[in-house]
């Protein structure tokens, strides 16, 4: 179930294993491409620079928090009119930096746009969601329509 789970957040992601315990999820995944384009020029890179573990908060399931562990790239861009040295890989669920998936994120908003940020928190909290009233309101900000 967990590996078709990840299959539909991220094509490009492959199951590795997971560990369950009474309260969160912790799902380890890997990216499947070995090839990565630089995002600034397009250029391809096969040379890793370095590597990392990114965490990634996912809906939950059955109100268990759900942590994806991206074992995560730093490539070095090879293209010497690049102003960038070195890019990292591209998650498809998840914006750069972000630590919740782009689909928690949504749910975030949708909740959020309803109460006040410490309701949201609140709902979202006890739904497994791990997250408080600060980070509502900056996603909030980030979303906000500038019209």
């Amino acid at each position: 179930m967990l590996k078709e789970m990840i299959e539909e957040l991220d094509s490009g992601l492959a199951y590795e294993s997971h560990d369950i315990s009474n309260k969160k999820i912790i799902i380890r995944v890997k990216t499947k491409e070995k090839d990565k384009r630089c995002p600034y020029c397009g250029e391809i890179s096969k040379k890793v620079y370095s590597k990392y573990k990114r965490i990634i908060q996912d809906l939950p399931i059955q109100g268990k928090t759900v942590l994806i562990e991206v074992d995560s790239k730093k490539m070095f861009c090879k293209n010497p009119e690049c102003d960038k040295k070195t890019f990292v890989e591209v998650i498809a669920c998840a914006e750069p930096k972000s630590r919740q998936s782009r689909r928690l994120e949504e749910k975030i908003l949708d909740i959020s746009k309803q109460v006040s940020s410490i309701t949201a928190a609140e709902i979202l909290r006890g739904m497994g969601i791990k997250i408080g009233k600060s980070s509502v309101c900056e996603l909030l900000k980030k979303n906000r329509d500038p019209n």
